[in-house]
């Protein structure tokens, strides 16, 4: 289960990224990120999907939780080089998961078209 906030953009990337793996029925709403945090270091869940700052907020505050930074080709990174850092239970292999999909969206130019889009190069 991978708790977000619903409507929030976290909650539309993992609406994406689980549906395309058929596992969009793991997405569930969160409450606070105080409780989602806890239900998270207590392995209620096996990670929470929250914007880009939130993210790197909670790893800071929660050095003993697991995370992912993703070094992507310089161009299609964002022009202020924000980095993709989700919090996950160590362990639960969420993180190798993102990554392989992050790679997957690279090599199929997915990424490059989204980013675009979303005028982020």
């Amino acid at each position: 289960m991978i708790i977000s906030t619903y409507n929030s953009t976290g909650w539309a990337d993992g609406e994406i990224k689980l549906d395309r793996i058929h596992k969009k029925r793991f997405l569930v709403k969160g409450t606070t990120d105080k409780d989602d945090i806890s239900d998270l270091i207590h392995g209620k869940v096996q990670g929470l999907l929250r914007g880009d700052f939130v993210s790197k907020a909670i790893v800071k505050k929660h050095p003993e939780l697991g995370f992912t930074t993703w070094d992507a080709e310089p161009d299609i990174l964002p022009l202020d080089g924000e980095v993709f850092a989700y919090p996950t239970k160590q362990g639960s292999g969420i993180a190798m998961m993102l990554s392989t999909f992050i790679t997957d969206q690279i090599d199929r130019g997915e990424m490059k078209k989204r980013m675009k889009r979303f005028h982020l190069i």
